[in-house]
């Protein structure tokens, strides 16, 4: 089961790691995950993170986006995205 997103929101700072970093942008981000239902999520907790939700979907070629956001408004399905890469291509 999906969380429910409708919004997500990245700063500056986070879009410009993400695409030097990771070579993901916040368009694909949005994109894979905003009103959509097609994607995996999961609540972590971690010590230095606290916690967060864990997202997982696909891109039309075949590569994976993973993601974690933090709760803004939950009721409304806000969110900050905290970070994001795509994966390689897997096999068929």
């Amino acid at each position: 089961m999906s969380e429910y997103i409708t919004e997500i929101r990245i700063s500056r700072s986070v879009e410009a790691k993400i695409q030097l970093k990771h070579h993901v942008s916040g368009f694909q981000v949005r994109q894979t995950f905003v009103n959509r239902d097609d994607f995996l999520s999961a609540w972590v907790d971690t010590p230095d993170h606290g916690q967060r939700l864990e997202v997982k979907g696909k891109l039309e070629d075949g590569r994976t986006i993973l993601a974690y956001l933090f709760e803004v408004n939950y009721q409304f399905g806000i969110w900050n995205l905290g970070t994001a890469w795509v994966t390689k291509k897997e096999a068929k």
